[in-house]
C-alpha cells in the first residue's frame, strides 16, 4: 500500500475526484480559504490528457498541501473508495469531500473541523448547500437540511440529507461502515451516508458552506431515473417499522415519474 503514502501535514484530508474538468478543479482549489491546515488529495481518474504537470498546480496554489494521484479510468465509485483507503492508510482523523467544480465558502473546512473536534460523539457532519447554474452562475436553490438527529433520521428516507461535497466525517467510522457500496452505481453517497445515520450520531451546520454546480451533464440530470431506483434500494435495505419508511418509499416512487425540468422549477421557487 505504499502508493497511498504522502507528505502528511495535517489531521484533515480533503478528497477531490477529478475527470476531464480542469477548469472546475481550478475553481474548486481557488475557493479554498481556511484558517486550519489541511491536505488535499486530487485523484485524477484517467483524464485525457491527465493532470500534467504537478508543478502547474504547485506553482498556482503554493499555500495548499497538494498531492495528485493519477490512475487509469475506473469510475467515481472506485475513485471514492481509493480516497477512503488513502486517508485510512495515512491515519487521518478527519476527511472531507469536494467535487471538481463545486465551491467552498470561506473557512468551510475550519468550521467543520472545529465542530467535530468539539463534539467527539458526532461522526458525520454536513452543511446547507447552494445550487448554482454552471452556465450563468445564478443561484437555482438553497437547500436546508434537518439540524437534529431525529429530523435527519426521518428526512433521509425521503431524500438526500448530506450532499456529498458538504460532508466531513471521522476516518475511524470506516472501521464500522466500510467503504462506498460498489453496487450503487449512481447513489453511492446516499447509500453510504445511510450507514452513518444508522450507526452513529450525525449533525448538520445550519449554514451554506458549499456552492454546488448543476449542469446538463450531472448524474442527477442524465441518470436520474437510475438514481431514484438506487435510492429505493437503499431505503428498502434500511427498513424500520416507522411511518416515514413507508412514506419515503411512496415519495421516492413518485419522484421516478416526475420530469426533472418540473422538479428543478419546484426547487427554484420552494427552497429559496
Amino acid at each position: 500500500m505504499t502508493e497511498y503514502s504522502m507528505n502528511k501535514k495535517s489531521d484533515l484530508c480533503l478528497i477531490i475526484p477529478h475527470f476531464n474538468n480542469v477548469d472546475g478543479l481550478i475553481r474548486s482549489l481557488e475557493s479554498l480559504n481556511e484558517e486550519v491546515t489541511f491536505d488535499v488529495l486530487i485523484i485524477d481518474d484517467g483524464s485525457t490528457p491527465s493532470l500534467q504537470p504537478d508543478e502547474y498546480f504547485l506553482d498556482r496554489f503554493p499555500h495548499l498541501s497538494l498531492n495528485i494521484v493519477r490512475i487509469s479510468h475506473q469510475g467515481i465509485i472506485q475513485v471514492s473508495i481509493l480516497g477512503l483507503r488513502y486517508v485510512e492508510f495515512n491515519r487521518y482523523i478527519y476527511t472531507a469531500r469536494l467535487d471538481a467544480g463545486d465551491l467552498c465558502m470561506s473557512n468551510r473546512l475550519t468550521i467543520q473541523r472545529n465542530y467535530l473536534h468539539s463534539h467527539p460523539e458526532i461522526y458525520l457532519l454536513g452543511t446547507f448547500c447552494e445550487y448554482f447554474d454552471l452556465e450563468t452562475d445564478k443561484t437555482i436553490a438553497i437547500k436546508r437540511f434537518p439540524t437534529t438527529m431525529p429530523g435527519i433520521r426521518k428526512k433521509i428516507y425521503f431524500n438526500t440529507v448530506f450532499e456529498h461535497p458538504t460532508v466531513m466525517f471521522r476516518v475511524k467510522a470506516i472501521e464500522k461502515v466500510g467503504y462506498y457500496p460498489e453496487d450503487y452505481i449512481v447513489a453511492m453517497d446516499y447509500a453510504y451516508f445511510f450507514k452513518f445515520v444508522s450507526n452513529f450520531e450525525c449533525a448538520m451546520i445550519p449554514e451554506v458552506l458549499i456552492r454546488k454546480e448543476i449542469s446538463s451533464t450531472s448524474i442527477s440530470t442524465v441518470k436520474r431515473k437510475k438514481q431514484v431506483i438506487n435510492r429505493l434500494r437503499a431505503i428498502s435495505e434500511n427498513f424500520t417499522p416507522k411511518w416515514y419508511f413507508f412514506a419515503g418509499i411512496a415519495y421516492t416512487a413518485i419522484l421516478y415519474v416526475i420530469p426533472y425540468s418540473f422538479l428543478n422549477r419546484f426547487k427554484k421557487y420552494f427552497f429559496k
